[in-house]
């Protein structure tokens, strides 16, 4: 079954498509940060000879900018092309069609969101990966031990979405209402933390504090980041399964 999706990913351009975002989004910081000096040159009026200094950020600012600067949008764009994987087969009929062999609502459920988390995955490492050498190459040295440090951290806050989305694409009757569904509460559960108070347990196992724990990672400050990965991963998990109750009492 993972075979399958995989192959439906290939054909449907969709992980060279997440690829493309996220390299991007991740890539777009310490590009601009390098062309930001000549383009507020041509884009001023000062007099010939005039001179913008302006700052230049070391290599760890600018990876910790470019982590946090994907955040929401980067949830976003995982819960957009995640949002029709089981509703659009369903009203397609494919998920009939398929659902007729010997591999059962289960197989077919977890099938979906093992893959496009294991895409997410990837997709972020090399994404990062690129970053830090684009980086590394216009600005100074990287940590590459501590930025892989944290994507990892950082990966399950995307999972999540995927479980999200997989889930409401099982309950819902358009792919609208499934990404409605999943961005509303991915929003809810990574925005409302942060106005509590940050010893707070709520707050310390919120997805919201995934991204700092990551940002702190890289700017080397000491952060505990396994309540915030041990509160995403409970989040996902019980997501996870009452999808599967409801797509399994739901008619193909």
């Amino acid at each position: 079954m993972l075979q399958k999706e995989f192959l439906e990913m290939i054909r449907s351009y969709k992980i060279a498509i997440i690829l493309l975002i996220f390299i991007v989004l991740t890539v777009m910081q310490p590009v601009m940060f390098k062309l930001l000096p000549q383009l507020l040159k041509d884009l001023s009026d000062l007099p010939n000879g005039s001179v913008i200094q302006i700052p230049t950020p070391d290599a760890t600012t600018i990876m910790a900018t470019s982590l946090g600067k994907f955040g929401v949008i980067g949830s976003i764009v995982v819960i957009i092309m995640t949002m029709g994987t089981i509703v659009n087969e369903r009203l397609s009929g494919v998920a009939s069609l398929v659902l007729v062999k010997p591999i059962g609502k289960s197989g077919y459920y977890w099938a979906k969101i093992i893959s496009n988390s294991i895409l997410v995955a990837i997709s972020m490492l090399i994404a990062m990966a690129i970053t830090a050498i684009t980086t590394d190459l216009l600005f100074d040295s990287v940590d590459y031990y501590r930025i892989l440090l944290a994507t990892l951290i950082y990966i399950p806050y995307l999972i999540l979405g995927v479980f999200l989305a997989v889930s409401a694409s099982a309950i819902a009757k358009s792919p609208a209402v499934a990404g409605g569904i999943a961005i509303l509460i991915h929003f809810s559960l990574s925005f409302v933390p942060t106005f509590m108070n940050q010893d707070d347990f709520v707050y310390r196992i919120s997805p919201s504090k995934i991204i700092d724990d990551s940002i702190n990672v890289i700017m080397e400050q000491s952060t505990d980041f396994w309540p915030a990965i041990g509160g995403i991963s409970a989040i996902a998990l019980v997501v996870g399964f009452i999808g599967l109750f409801c797509f399994k009492r739901a008619e193909n």
